[in-house]
């Protein structure tokens, strides 16, 4: 035979004002609601304090992954850093992009970020090609040292 607990808290629900008889558990976060959908329907809309998103940023926050982390996320956080890019640094137009002057995309020091116009970009990223070409033709070129 089966025995049922009896509840041992009355419960009047934070979202809808209602008394239920519920079972008191420790760790319990619906003790404080009726239902689940109750309890998602008063903590839907409510924001982090800016103390708190401080404090999960950057090397603070349990997913940071330093050096190890992907082109991809050094330019979003470029992105993230310096949300309004100013005009072009080489002709002045106001719509301007972010460019890794040392092309570690890692490296978002204001030192190491300059703000190009979308062509002025492409030349930087075409001559920085150039030079590495150049290099890797006067290494070959370059006897070794074998015997």
């Amino acid at each position: 035979m089966k025995v049922r607990r009896k509840p041992n808290k009355i419960l009047v629900c934070e979202a809808c004002g209602k008394s239920v008889l519920k079972y008191q558990r420790p760790s319990s976060r619906l003790l404080r609601f009726c239902s689940i959908e109750c309890r998602h329907e008063n903590l839907r809309g409510r924001k982090h304090s800016a103390e708190h998103i401080k404090k999960q940023s950057g090397e603070n926050c349990n997913f940071w992954k330093g050096d190890t982390a992907s082109q991809k996320a050094g330019r979003t956080r470029a992105l993230r850093k310096f949300k309004v890019a100013p005009s072009c640094e080489m002709c002045g137009v106001t719509k301007s992009e972010r460019h890794h002057i040392d092309g570690d995309t890692l490296n978002n020091d204001i030192s190491s970020i300059c703000f190009l116009c979308h062509t002025h970009h492409m030349r930087a990223h075409k001559l920085a090609r150039a030079e590495l070409k150049k290099a890797q033709v006067i290494n070959a070129a370059k006897p070794s040292g074998g015997r």
